[in-house]
């Protein structure tokens, strides 16, 4: 930037001598070091700002890694599906911030997986997203997704099955979700002890709808 001034500063320094010996020139003259400054101002503001989403997609990738680290290292089962919400309140992680606007993670989404394929991860933060990968993988890809909703337009892109539960004809929670969350919300909601959806069903109606968004590839990142 210190370069970039110093170049400006130089045309207009030599215009100004210019413009002692030929005063026609000199409206001209200053346009063109105008143009040529903001031209070059513009190069490296682009260059400043790709380095520093590259940073932000590496912090995205480190800290889709450290949840699921601290997931493996609590799951001694081996088994099941361990969403950020329920990390948090387990004191196993502290809230993870998104990089590009600083706001908190999705808690009902971001989750870790433990599936007879593999560990997978899964962490969206806004409008960004690393999907179900496999926590091993050395690069993991990041996409950019819009908010599920309940348009088909985008059903080949991105769809899912969120649930609720209904009991004499009312839903039960405030909202819906992916199955695998549903013990532990109707457990925070009832103050009982379900173990399991199969004992859940017992007392209430499970209640379902597809929702869908778009989800376009950003790159691959590898810490």
């Amino acid at each position: 930037m210190i370069i970039l001034k110093e170049s400006c500063w130089r045309m207009k320094k030599n215009k100004k001598k210019k413009k002692k010996n030929n005063k026609g020139f000199g409206a001209y003259e200053f346009l063109t070091v105008a143009v040529v400054c903001l031209v070059l101002t513009a190069i490296l503001l682009v260059a400043i700002l790709k380095l520093s989403n590259k940073e932000k997609y590496q912090v995205f990738n480190f800290n889709a890694r450290v949840m699921a680290m601290n997931a493996i290292n609590y799951n001694f089962k081996d088994e099941g599906t361990i969403y950020l919400y329920e990390m948090l309140k387990l004191d196993l992680i502290s809230p993870i911030k998104n990089p590009f606007n600083g706001k908190n993670c999705d808690l009902y989404e971001s989750k870790v997986e433990f599936l007879k394929e593999g560990k997978k991860v899964t962490l969206k933060c806004g409008e960004y997203l690393i999907d179900r990968e496999l926590v091993g993988n050395k690069s993991y890809t990041l996409y950019r997704v819009t908010d599920w909703n309940d348009d088909k337009e985008y059903e080949a892109n991105d769809s899912k099955t969120i649930y609720n539960l209904s009991k004499k004809g009312k839903l039960v929670l405030d909202n819906y979700y992916e199955k695998d969350l549903l013990v532990t919300m109707l457990n925070e909601k009832t103050d009982k002890k379900y173990d399991s959806l199969k004992e859940i069903e017992k007392d209430y109606k499970l209640v379902s709808k597809k929702v869908y968004r778009r989800k376009t590839k950003i790159r691959e990142v590898t810490n």
